[in-house]
């Protein structure tokens, strides 16, 4: 009974909450639209620099909005379709999305722990921008240029 009262309720609501609205995304074709407007974004670019950070930068947003897993789950699907019509290895396309998918440093929502952090340790959304956005930046250049690197987008 001590476990039970030590429960953050709010919290598990929350994941409850966003696993829904990831599923929502992708059925609802909201996934969908935001691989059209990234492709529409990359057009017909052989540069691997362009294309990783393309993902990248719609991953680190979306990271922010919703839980790592949730993000991921959305943008997964039109991975598939990109690296298909760019002619491009899936498989750093997946490390990009992975990766950058996990940098939700900015704002709360990507981790239920983190929302437990400012729950409990009364951490304001200031708090969280200062120290996440420089983090947000470095993930970025440092994906953009290192999975290229390592995992080539043209074999």
């Amino acid at each position: 009974s001590d476990i039970v009262r030590c429960i953050s309720w709010d919290v598990i609501l929350f994941i409850v909450g966003i696993t829904v609205l990831s599923n929502a995304m992708v059925s609802s074709g909201l996934s969908d639209l935001v691989g059209s407007m990234l492709l529409g974004v990359v057009g017909d670019s052989t540069n691997p620099y362009l294309i990783v950070g393309s993902i990248s930068l719609v991953c680190l947003v979306l990271t922010q909005l919703m839980s790592n897993s949730g993000a991921f789950s959305v943008v997964l699907p039109f991975l598939t379709v990109l690296s298909d019509s760019l002619g491009v290895d899936l498989k750093p396309l997946i490390v990009t999305a992975a990766i950058s998918c996990t940098c939700g440093f900015c704002l709360p929502l990507a981790t239920p722990t983190y929302m437990m952090l400012a729950n409990e340790g009364n951490v304001r959304l200031t708090d969280w921008l200062k120290q996440g956005l420089p983090l947000a930046v470095v993930a970025f250049v440092m994906v953009t240029l290192l999975v290229p690197t390592f995992w080539p987008l043209y074999g």
